[in-house]
């Protein structure tokens, strides 16, 4: 019974590693577009 609850759990945490890389990935080329159309901020 606790290692099908562990399997479940390892099952869950894929799938939103999963979820979770592909937004930072969705987020990531949103954020190279806007830098590219507007221009990455100098530094001082």
């Amino acid at each position: 019974m606790i290692a099908g609850k562990l399997d479940n759990n390892t099952s869950q945490n894929k799938l939103f590693s999963s979820k979770s890389s592909e937004f930072e990935n969705e987020a990531l080329d949103i954020h190279n577009e806007y830098r590219r159309d507007h221009g990455a901020p100098r530094s001082c």
